[in-house]
């Protein structure tokens, strides 16, 4: 929970309103005025505890202690300055683990497995024309596993598969090729005074 400079301001400006008050109502007993300046700094604690985003490890093995002893959830969040909500997260984590420390690799699973992945990547090489919608199909119809297209895609970004356009071009038959190499072959030693003379009629004209 994030909390403002501006509220941290006011919070403290209605602690010390309320300490004030209380001094008069007690006399300004000198008991009274320590537990006073302990509820003042305890307040304080739970406003920089609220701005953490976590808690360190040792507060968290004393929410466990506190609930150990038999506090409830509610009064020990109060207390540390948390939501319930996070007191109740630290003790299922305890007593499914053991232990406070977040488990590694916390998230969401993977959507296929190590036998799909293989069978997206190795589908799409052998049929190369085909996108990423079309091979999520093949794997529905083949193995019954349901993915997103954006997952299809991901498997293939992993296996270095990115999606290219076709180039246009003629296509070239042996016998082109033959006499490509062949004009090659004779224009080998042409120097510029030779290329001088020559007129290309495909060129492109420019104003």
């Amino acid at each position: 929970m994030q909390i403002k400079v501006h509220d941290v301001k006011n919070e403290k400006k209605e602690i010390r309103a309320e300490i004030g008050m209380l001094q008069k109502r007690l006399f300004y007993c000198r008991n009274c005025e320590i537990r006073l300046r302990s509820i003042f700094f305890l307040r304080q604690g739970y406003l920089r505890m609220s701005e953490q985003r976590d808690l360190p490890e040792s507060m968290v093995w004393r929410v466990i202690g506190r609930l150990e002893s038999g506090q409830t959830q509610r009064s020990v969040a109060d207390t540390v300055g948390v939501a319930r909500s996070v007191v109740a997260r630290m003790w299922n984590r305890f007593k499914e683990t053991g232990n406070v420390r977040r488990r590694p690799g916390a998230g969401r699973p993977r959507a296929t497995t190590s036998s799909y992945d293989r069978y997206i990547q190795l589908t799409a090489r052998r049929n190369r024309t085909e996108n990423a919608t079309q091979l999520q199909r093949q794997l529905l119809l083949a193995t019954g596993r349901r993915v997103s297209s954006q997952t299809a895609r991901n498997r293939l970004h992993e296996g270095g598969l990115y999606a290219r356009r076709p180039m246009v071009c003629i296509p070239l038959t042996p016998h082109h090729r033959a006499a490509r190499r062949r004009w090659a072959a004779e224009h080998r030693d042409w120097e510029q005074h030779d290329w001088s003379q020559v007129l290309f009629t495909n060129e492109s004209q420019f104003s």
